[in-house]
């Protein structure tokens, strides 16, 4: 697998297959093999700027040809690719402390700019020359002035790095994982054959940020790197600006292969206006991922699609982290949703997984599939590393070909196991050798031996009258002795917080069957998530027990009633 990003490069220039660039001014469509000439003259170029194997080299642009360009010709450099978040502001000093705190977490010895922090080029340089680190303006006149430049493909190996990607940050701040070439060679190959990507060539539909892994890997690099297949790619600011915006293009371009994160697909099925011309008759493969897939969500979203002739049986639920490349299992196109429905009191208070009863309360988690070929999976006790059985509920560990060698800034594969396992964060078990993810195990609340989910407390609190679904938060309050104490964050679609705090609090203790110690009520539109869309629990957390919501909980915590006399 030595060179598989150059040799598919090389390949994919002759396959006929193309990109287009949605745009409100008019979309515009470009083959692979003008992105591969155009790489080539710019990875010559860089070449030529002392850019080349084992430079770590930063990419900050919005999605647009010379972001995608750009990004192949680091790649075709022999350097390795780190896509930035862009910054919100434009204000240059924010803009530098953003850009200087990637760099140093990354280690990053180039930076790239493409349109339109161009103008950003000579601030940037004073900031980030004191630490070694280059900036580099890549704009469209530089784009086309390079093409012809000589090239010298760089001799690589599996052990090369490829990426520097960063992890989502949901329990803490981000952490630069090195992916080396024989890790994305791996994850990409694996990912094809579960999808049977390459038999017929797949039209992909995407709006997700090339800064996510599964933007950049899932749906660019992966398409790119087959050739064949057509890609319509579309700003992240497009789909927030008009969710529906991703349903019209899958059906403008009979789009056949699309994914988001959970969140999405809600969003998108709460603003699909009825009577909408949509044909998402041609989808055969919809990924779900990247955050807890929410059953309920994901039914909504099936049951409006369907009625513009999308086949449930689409839907792809998938697990995956930065530090296994991109996916670590996911679910065949065909089979759709499955969901494995268990017993809830058993799994709160004895950690297995057992089929519900008739009559029994249960709890319904997403089958996830089987790991990829070239991946192990394991569950073991997260205090004594002690492997489990069957449906007993565990620590997700891993290990094989996509797992990375560890973070940037280690010498060794911090957080790997000593034999070799990583070990995720996550709980969850096997059952008919698919995985199953419950949460996180930092998150986990446990209340009178129950241990619960966060999950579990938003999809009750999402049922109270003037709550904001998906912008929900569950998390531990401040420490008690013998048990932990709930706190849920609400953005609030009403003006009577008073109800709306009310409501969570019945709807949590209903279905619950637990009081939260207190509830903040939060403006739309800040509740603090990552860039993928998961919920940062910790900041909320830390920012709670700094007192910065003092004037959002509880009547009774606000009115300093003990715990254990409140009704």
């Amino acid at each position: 697998m030595t060179a598989f990003l150059l040799d598919a490069f090389e390949r994919a220039a002759g396959r006929g297959g193309s990109l287009t660039l949605t745009r409100a001014g008019g979309d515009e469509t470009i083959s692979w093999a003008q992105v591969h000439a155009e790489a080539i003259g710019l990875a010559g170029f860089l070449q030529t700027a002392g850019i080349g194997r084992g430079t770590a080299v930063g990419l900050l642009g919005t999605t647009s040809r010379t972001l995608v360009t750009a990004i192949r010709a680091v790649w075709l450099a022999g350097a390795s690719v780190t896509v930035l978040t862009p910054p919100t502001s434009s204000d240059p000093t924010l803009v530098a402390d953003a850009c200087h705190s990637a760099v140093r977490s990354a280690d990053l010895d180039v930076l790239l700019l493409c349109p339109p922090f161009g103008p950003f080029t000579a601030g940037l340089t004073a900031v980030l020359a004191a630490g070694g680190c280059r900036v580099v303006a890549v704009d469209d006149r530089i784009r086309q002035a390079v093409a012809g430049t000589p090239y010298t493909r760089p001799d690589l190996t599996d052990h090369d790095t490829a990426l520097r990607q960063f992890t989502s940050g949901s329990t803490g701040e981000p952490k630069a994982v090195r992916i080396t070439h024989g890790n994305l060679a791996a994850n990409l190959t694996g990912i094809m054959n579960v999808t049977r990507h390459e038999e017929v060539p797949d039209c992909l539909v995407s709006w997700l940020p090339l800064f996510h892994d599964m933007g950049l890997i899932g749906f660019l690099t992966l398409p790119m790197s087959c050739g064949a297949c057509r890609l319509i790619l579309s700003t992240p600011e497009e789909f927030l600006a008009r969710p529906t915006s991703w349903l019209a293009n899958i059906s403008r371009y009979r789009g056949t292969a699309t994914g988001a994160p959970a969140f999405a697909y809600g969003l998108a099925a709460r603003l699909l206006p009825p009577g909408a011309d949509l044909d998402l008759s041609h989808v055969r493969f919809a990924l779900c991922g990247a955050e807890p897939i929410d059953p309920d969500v994901i039914g909504s979203f099936t049951a409006r699609a369907a009625q513009h002739g999308f086949n449930p049986a689409a839907m792809v639920c998938a697990f995956g982290m930065a530090e296994a490349t991109l996916a670590v299992s996911l679910v065949p196109p065909g089979r759709g949703m499955h969901l494995d429905e268990v017993d809830t009191a058993i799994l709160q208070t004895e950690k297995r997984a057992v089929p519900a009863s008739p009559g029994a309360a249960t709890t319904r988690h997403p089958r996830l599939g089987q790991p990829l070929p070239g991946i192990e999976i394991r569950i073991v006790d997260p205090d004594t590393g002690v492997v489990r059985g069957d449906r007993d509920i565990g620590q997700i560990q891993l290990r094989g070909t996509s797992v990375s060698p560890g973070y940037v800034h280690t010498t060794g594969p911090d957080g790997l196991l000593t034999d070799g396992w990583l070990s995720t964060g996550d709980l969850g078990y096997l059952t008919d050798g698919e995985i199953i993810v419950c949460g996180r195990r930092k998150d986990i609340l446990i209340v009178g031996g129950r241990n619960i989910t966060p999950h579990e407390v938003e999809r009750a609190a999402s049922q109270a009258q003037g709550a904001r679904a998906g912008r929900i938060a569950a998390f531990r309050g401040p420490d008690r002795p013998r048990a932990d104490t709930l706190v849920v964050a609400v953005e609030a679609r009403t003006p009577d917080t008073d109800a709306l705090r009310d409501a969570v609090i019945t709807a949590v203790v209903t279905q619950v069957g637990l009081r939260p110690h207190a509830v903040i009520i939060l403006e739309p539109g800040t509740l603090p998530k990552t860039t993928s869309g998961k919920i940062r629990r910790t900041e909320l957390r830390q920012r709670y027990l700094a007192g910065e919501f003092a004037g959002d909980m509880a009547p009774y915590e606000a009115a300093g009633i003990p715990a254990g006399t409140r009704p």
